[in-house]
């Protein structure tokens, strides 16, 4: 049985899959693992691509292709029940991962640090082909526990991700409910042990439009619901989900995380000129401001965005407007 499985979550990825499926290929390893891709009914050629592949490569690379399109959510939780690894590697079909070494290095220091449930590391941001930045910044913690998780996220991209297998099983029952996965994945492993961030550049994200945010505004479409503001959204809901099921023993700390996605609501209702919502929720996140200040390892709210909110809550709707078209107008 292979000691890693490589877990590629895949849909209209024609474009940039035989470059994730390049990565996988390329590990260099003292260890058996296998390549698991799950497909999710892509209206393009990616599962030509994926077939060739295979065909090449039939002991190493296993496809499956869902017979009905599961969405985003439901790829994610499908593709961990088709792994057989020890260790699953996330790396969604869009990115890739650079480092041949990136698996040895992650799955030894599982082996060797049993405290550690799972790992990660920095990647290039590519935008049109180039490198626009750094995924994680040069004083991202080494070391993360589930509080770090569940009060700042742990702000590593998911192609770096590789985790204990045995830490995702046993899901919550309401997990499907919840849109997004890449987070919940370290949240679940993290309840067995820490994370280990490694600062090399081992992987690339792509940033592109077609990338997750827009399946999931595709997928609230289609459900009926607005694609308004998705991330705080679908984060907000996630984090009143782990809230309950930690028995709000993190209360503070997920509060804490829950100020940025308000701040979020608060920016994504200014730019469309509702500056009524935006206040209810300036004031949301000035009611905790308690919590930045005791979990403030990790800052987000700048003095600039502080004045904004202290805007919001004091200036008459009509002098922000014109503070706005005045802003709006340079």
């Amino acid at each position: 049985m292979a000691k890693v499985s490589a877990c590629l979550i895949v849909y209209n990825h024609e474009k940039y899959i035989s470059d994730c499926l390049e990565g996988a290929l390329a590990q260099k390893v003292d260890f058996g693992y296998e390549i698991v891709v799950s497909e999710d009914c892509s209206t393009d050629k990616t599962r030509k691509i994926l077939l060739t592949y295979q065909k090449k490569y039939p002991e190493k690379i296993k496809l499956f292709f869902n017979e009905t399109n599961l969405g985003l959510s439901g790829n994610w939780l499908k593709s961990w029940t088709r792994c057989q690894g020890d260790y699953l590697a996330i790396c969604e079909g869009d990115d890739y991962w650079t480092d041949p070494r990136k698996l040895q290095k992650q799955v030894a220091w599982l082996e060797k640090h049993s405290a550690f449930a799972l790992s990660s590391h920095n990647a290039n941001v590519v935008q049109n082909g180039e490198v626009v930045r750094k995924y994680c910044p040069t004083n991202h913690p080494e070391i993360m526990d589930l509080q770090d998780l569940l009060t700042y996220g742990s702000g590593v991209a998911t192609c770096s991700l590789v985790i204990k297998r045995k830490t995702i099983e046993n899901l919550p029952d309401w997990l499907p409910q919840l849109r997004s996965h890449d987070v919940n994945v370290q949240i679940l492993a993290a309840r067995y042990g820490k994370m280990k961030y490694f600062p090399e550049v081992m992987a690339v994200y792509r940033k592109h439009k077609q990338g997750a945010d827009f399946s999931s505004k595709i997928e609230a479409k289609k459900e009926g619901k607005s694609d308004f503001a998705l991330p705080p959204q679908y984060s907000l809901e996630m984090n009143k989900k782990w809230n309950k099921y930690f028995n709000y023993k993190y209360d503070k700390p997920i509060r804490r995380q829950g100020t940025y996605w308000y701040n979020w609501y608060v920016d994504s209702y200014w730019e469309i000129n509702d500056i009524k919502m935006a206040r209810v929720y300036a004031l949301k996140v000035l009611k905790e401001i308690p919590l930045l200040i005791k979990y403030r390892k990790r800052v987000w709210l700048t003095k600039k965005g502080l004045a904004k909110l202290i805007a919001l809550i004091f200036l008459p709707t009509f002098l922000l407007k014109i503070i706005k078209n005045k802003h709006a107008g340079k």
